[in-house]
């Protein structure tokens, strides 16, 4: 039998007897009545007992029964009275007996509930290691003031905290006043407090009652700004994300989130489970007790795929060869990005961009001025990951794809031979060209065109692809689309850009407001064919596109190698994955590329008295100001016969590709691949294309 049953029986049987007394009552009533209505004499009839005194009045009844309507109701409106009565009783014991003994437990919580608060703790976030167990990102302990919400009040306490901690009055109670993590939460009144600052607290207690000192964790970036774009930085989480939320997470006010990089967008397993701790209060909400502590979980580990020595050494090149660039003429030259993928898988071990920044200012958040600071036209843009957002002309580098092309198309062969002069004018001479060797290279078959990057040798290309845009328009485009230009890469972290194939839709979409300029013009198609013009690419674009060379394959780069739970077991692995769509090209043709990459690479002043067995391109991305120096670029990948790694680099106003870009690429494969390296004095370098 069930609670509800039980009283339900419990409510009938009250009511059966309360109702069998009403009745017994009002018998006894009725008859009361009768007896109180008539007198009986010993001699005569029954006279009314009012009408005694006078003889006329007696009239005898014809029956004792008393008239109709009179004794008879008063028991009918009896009974009714009674049993409502009876059911009342009913019910309210029924209900009595439901709350003292069925239901007791049930209201017994509740009643506790009305002097008990539960707040929830913080949860340490997830670590972030590299692929060899080395701590990129890590936790330590912030000692930190906790203190309730009513202490918004006790104005003499906030101006001491300030004097304290150095907070203004007005920020302290502003803490203190967020209820945003609930009413009963404690509120975060500094973090990072000296350890002076909490003895002066724990010898005074009374000066600072209801202030607790509590050890949190916060982030740690051990190795400062180093991969500071790959791992990207942690803050207060902002009210828009709070109102946001994500899925399977409960976030809080004061909860550290990822912003950017692999702490944003690995966010679901770095974050922790929080824990809770449950006070007595008193009817003020005032706390008298801790009852129960429920400890938080902490969150997971990422292992990266950067390697951090590598990464450092990638770091250090760039930096070395921007202070090269300055000693050579080009001081604007402090900014670029190197990537290093691992062609057989598409781990990237080196995700390098500057100017950089530290993670690690972000950890109590980040005055205005300073962000005003990093953010404004002078500072260089440090937050923008230019390995995977930088958009640059691909330059000569896209020629190893152009040339592809047309070797597929039929356009070109291995005999075809072009003779360079320096000036092209193949589209008319209304319209001449010009070679970046202004003397020309003379005759040059495709593999000479590559390893001295022969601009009119490809003028040709484009010229080929022009008298068959009647076939397709875009010919040349469609097919470089294939090698993932245009596109994005898919890496696994925020802010990439697709960079840009232009065709002539865009163009004149792009210049909606200009028709003549939106135009597509012949000379298009030559600009087109080096990597010039509207062409734009990124780093992480040109290392996925030269892995495809290499391999056959356009590999998907990745930043995840594995999730570890809090026993030390794997629970996600990074997977190695292809691009959905892979380009199209027959054997011989990408082996004619290859070789004469190899060619090219052996030839680079970069690459002499070297162990590395690499192939690879330079190029030099013109700006078109001249409040600008132009743009370097290199990209290659080694062992030339067992491709492993590509690292392309590309550094803006360097003025070009070799001299500068071609001994960071050199340095960081010696290092992927252990072989020594002694410094390169990259001022000496000669310049090409």
């Amino acid at each position: 039998m069930n609670d509800l049953t039980y009283a339900l029986v419990m409510g009938m049987v009250v009511f059966i007897i309360v109702l069998a007394a009403v009745l017994i009552v009002s018998r006894v009533h009725a008859s009361h009545t009768v007896k109180r209505g008539l007198v009986v004499k010993k001699d005569g009839p029954a006279a009314p007992l009012l009408h005694a005194e006078t003889d006329d009045s007696v009239k005898p009844h014809k029956s004792e029964t008393p008239p109709s309507g009179k004794a008879g109701d008063g028991r009918g409106r009896t009974f009714v009275f009674g049993a409502v009565i009876g059911g009342i009783f009913g019910v309210l014991t029924a209900k009595l007996w439901s709350l003292q003994l069925i239901n007791h437990s049930y209201y017994q919580d509740l009643a506790e509930q009305n002097f008990t608060a539960t707040t929830s703790t913080v949860a340490p976030r997830g670590r972030i290691l590299d692929r060899n167990g080395k701590e990129l990102v890590r936790n330590r302990a912030s000692l930190t003031l906790l203190g309730a919400g009513e202490l918004s009040d006790n104005r003499n306490l906030i101006h001491r905290l300030s004097l304290l901690t150095g907070i203004p009055k007005s920020v302290l109670r502003a803490r203190l006043l967020d209820e945003t993590a609930g009413a009963q939460a404690d509120r975060i009144i500094a973090s990072d407090v000296s350890l002076k600052a909490v003895s002066f607290i724990s010898e005074h207690p009374t000066l600072f009652d209801g202030v607790t000192v509590e050890s949190r964790t916060v982030r740690e970036y051990p190795y400062g700004s180093m991969a500071a774009h790959a791992l990207g930085y942690a803050g207060t989480i902002s009210e828009s994300e709070l109102a946001a939320g994500a899925e399977g997470i409960t976030y809080e006010s004061d909860d550290v989130v990822g912003k950017s990089g692999i702490e944003q967008a690995y966010e679901s397993v770095l974050q922790g489970i929080r824990g809770s701790k449950t006070y007595k209060v008193d009817s003020s909400g005032t706390r008298e007790a801790l009852l129960d502590e429920v400890p938080p979980q902490p969150g997971s580990d990422v292992v990266a795929t950067l390697d951090a020595d590598v990464q450092q050494a990638a770091e250090w090149a760039l930096n070395e060869a921007f202070a090269s660039c300055a000693r050579s003429q080009h001081p604007n030259a402090n900014a670029g990005a190197v990537v290093a993928m691992d062609v057989t898988n598409g781990e990237i071990l080196v995700l390098a961009s500057a100017p950089t920044f530290s993670p690690g200012q972000f950890v109590n958040g980040i005055s205005a001025d300073l962000w005003e600071s990093m953010t404004s036209e002078d500072s260089g843009y440090p937050f923008t990951n230019r390995a995977i957002a930088g958009q640059y002309p691909a330059a000569s580098t896209f020629k190893t794809f152009t040339g592809l092309a047309g070797l597929q198309f039929g356009i070109i062969d291995t005999s075809t031979i072009v003779d360079c002069t320096g000036v092209w004018t193949g589209f008319g001479d209304a319209y001449p060209q010009k070679c970046w060797l202004k003397t020309g290279h003379g005759n040059v078959d495709l593999k000479t065109a590559y390893s001295v990057s022969c601009d009119i040798y490809f003028y040709e290309v484009a010229r080929g692809f022009y008298r068959r845009a009647d076939e397709n328009p875009t010919m040349l485009q469609d097919y470089l689309m294939t090698w993932g230009f245009g596109s994005k890469t898919g890496i696994d972290i925020g802010g990439e850009t697709a960079g840009r194939i232009p065709t002539p839709e865009w163009k004149k979409e792009y210049n909606w407001d200009n028709p003549e300029a939106g135009q597509w013009y012949p000379g298009d198609y030559s600009n087109l064919i080096i990597g010039q013009g509207d062409v734009l690419v990124t780093p992480i674009q040109e290392a996925m596109a030269f892995g495809g060379i290499a391999t056959g394959k356009l590999r998907v780069p990745h930043l995840l190698k594995e999730v570890r739970n809090s026993t030390g077991g794997t629970a996600i692995t990074g997977k190695d994955r292809v691009q959905d769509s892979q380009p199209d090209y027959e054997q011989a043709n990408i082996d004619i590329v290859r070789a004469d990459l190899r060619n090219a690479n052996i030839d680079s002043a970069a690459f002499q008295d070297t162990l590395l067995q690499a192939a690879g391109k330079s190029g030099t991305g013109e700006t078109g100001r001249a409040d600008k120096d132009d743009y370097g670029w290199y990209t290659a990948y080694a062992p030339y016969d067992n491709p492993k790694y590509c690292v392309s680099c590309c550094i803006e106003q360097a003025g070009g590709g070799t001299a500068f870009c071609a001994p960071v690429v050199r340095y960081v494969l010696a290092k992927l691949l252990g072989i020594q390296e002694e410094k390169i004095d990259l001022v000496e370098l000669p310049e090409d294309h």
